[in-house]
């Protein structure tokens, strides 16, 4: 597979300048990258630009390296290494082959059919870490204090480590606390002091992470946010930076809102595996009638951030199938061949579900580019070659290639660091067409927008490609269309002879909705959204009878009733 994840060319970018110069990013107090964030930067935007440096350093020096091809080759080996540990771990603890297979064979199908969302940037680090942490807090648990001192130094410079590497490293913190606060429980429940040694080691540990350019600003910045984000109202002037990005960014969304909005069938495998672990565990508990209080904390912790952000739900597949060894280990015969036999067949129904819904993910090939063609490489190629002048409004998820492939010469309106809110606000504006979208573009001097015409994630048109479509506007031209990618410049100022010499007319996007549309069914049979680009196209071609055949099987929005009355009869 490419790679694909858009925040790793923003990552190799700044990993770049941060070896070249010898600065932290940051540094310079501005956004070198954006021509919109004006002013210097405040504490917890620098404190944002320096919570990953060091993974940004290393994901660099493997692509400095060994290019792309290094870059693959690191994450082919960061998501089953892993696994291999695990199955390992397994066998040590007394289960069979087929029981490890089991309990890796299922996340491993899921992860590798998503892929390009995981394993591309520093989050990744967070992964082995989180996987590390628990195996030397169970490790140290295991030895009782005795003759652990190597593991404790080995935990402590861990924490230290992955605070450097990833901003994750607060979920570290997270498992630590649940995980201290069980050791209590327990304690106070059995009148035992045995493992209360592990608290204050627990509270060193985290303390570790301190050791960092922002010290604790990362953890209080995230703590703080999402305590306002909690409890603000969300209004227009009283929502906060966490609950402006929540409501656009689909990494903060419940596995459920995929199976409900997009049709998904993978999150539903995802949500079983999650759910069956927790149910191993459960179990575990009931045959040995007592609970493990700071093994259940962790495991409901891991879960619930698996389940309500679908950010978490590679590190809850890559961590549980290590959380669930030892409940499967005491657990009697029976009960363990059900788990392992409702495992596997998730996992068969996995693979005929991905047949007959999505083959191609199972007819691996050899890509002829190692970057997915689904970045505009060849629209900023053809920006370079008619030398179009910016400032350019770009597409959030683009912002990042434009950075690594493009800049210094084009600066970024916005790009997924989602350095301000207020900018955030604005580019939403835009791209729903929201009333004044136009004076936004007028007030920031946008001369260029460089932007995609089909929402892959949302499955429909673009919002701004259709007013295109369905207006033509005459302060604008359509100069470059490829696959999925747009160039349209304004026709005055310095881009007007371009605008002149190689307009194309808008009515070609229908054939480029069309096209994207039918892909899109082909993944999500009857997606809502799909379907509606699909006879907007067709209504754009001329095709009036298809297209209303497919709006009458639509449910009533302001979008099909306006076509259906346009339609002649």
């Amino acid at each position: 597979m490419p790679l694909a994840d858009p925040d790793l060319f923003w990552h190799l970018r700044t990993g770049q300048l941060t070896l070249q110069d010898f600065q932290l990013p940051g540094s310079a107090g501005q956004d070198i990258f954006s021509y919109t964030v004006q002013g210097p930067l405040d504490a917890s935007q620098v404190a944002g630009l320096r919570s990953q440096w060091l993974g940004q350093v290393a994901i660099y020096s493997v692509y400095a390296a060994f290019g792309y091809s290094g870059l693959i080759f690191m994450r082919a080996l960061m998501t089953l290494l892993p696994f291999v540990f695990i199955y390992a771990y397994g066998r040590k603890r007394g289960l069979g082959a087929v029981q490890c297979m089991a309990l890796t064979l299922l996340p491993v199908l899921l992860i590798i059919l998503s892929l390009h969302y995981t394993f591309e940037r520093p989050q990744a680090f967070t992964f082995l870490m989180t996987l590390s942490l628990l195996w030397l807090l169970w490790r140290l648990r295991g030895q009782g204090g005795q003759g652990g001192k190597a593991t404790a130094v080995a935990l402590v410079a861990m924490m230290a480590l992955w605070s450097n590497l990833h901003g994750g490293f607060i979920f570290g913190v997270a498992v630590l606390a649940v995980f201290a606060l069980g050791v209590l429980g327990s304690a106070a429940i059995r009148r035992s002091g045995r493992d209360l040694w592990l608290v204050p080691f627990s509270a060193l540990a985290a303390a570790a992470t301190l050791l960092n350019p922002n010290t604790y600003r990362t953890a209080y910045a995230f703590l703080s946010s999402l305590y306002r984000g909690l409890t603000s109202t969300g209004g227009q002037s009283g929502g906060t930076a966490l609950t402006s990005i929540t409501g656009v960014i689909l990494e903060f969304k419940p596995l459920w809102f995929f199976v409900q909005e997009f049709h998904y069938v993978w999150p539903v495998y995802m949500m079983a595996f999650i759910g069956l672990v927790v149910l191993a565990v459960a179990w575990s508990y009931a045959e040995r009638r007592g609970v493990d209080a700071p093994e259940l904390l962790v495991v409901l912790l891991v879960a619930g951030f698996g389940l309500y952000f679908s950010r978490g739900v590679t590190l809850s597949l890559l961590v549980l199938p290590f959380l669930a060894v030892g409940s499967l280990a005491a657990m009697g015969r029976l009960p363990r061949v059900a788990f392992t036999a409702v495992a596997l067949l998730l996992a068969l129904a996995l693979v005929v579900t991905t047949v007959k819904r999505s083959p191609w993910q199972l007819r691996p090939s050899l890509p002829t580019e190692w970057v997915d063609a689904a970045y505009p490489e060849g629209a900023l190629q053809f920006m370079r070659e008619h030398d179009v002048r910016g400032p350019v409004f770009n597409d959030l998820l683009w912002g990042g290639y434009v950075i690594w492939r493009a800049w210094p010469r084009y600066r970024v309106f916005t790009d997924t660091r989602l350095l301000s809110r207020e900018v955030l606000g604005k580019y939403r504006a835009v791209t729903s067409v929201a009333p004044g979208y136009e004076r936004i573009l007028q007030d920031y001097a946008v001369e260029v927008l460089l932007v995609p015409v089909f929402s892959v994630e949302a499955g429909r048109v673009e919002p701004l490609a259709l007013r295109f479509m369905e207006q033509e506007p005459q302060g604008w031209s359509l100069v470059y269309l490829q696959g999925n990618s747009a160039v349209i410049v304004r026709n005055a100022g310095r881009n007007r002879g371009i605008a002149s010499r190689m307009r194309i007319p808008y009515k070609v996007l229908n054939v480029t909705v069309l096209q994207a549309a039918e892909r899109a069914l082909a993944m999500m049979p009857g997606h809502p959204g799909a379907l509606g680009s699909k006879a907007v196209a067709l209504y754009g071609m001329g095709r009036y009878d298809e297209a209303r055949r497919i709006f009458l099987r639509l449910a009533p929005s302001p979008l099909r009733d306006a076509y259906l009355r346009k339609l002649p009869r």
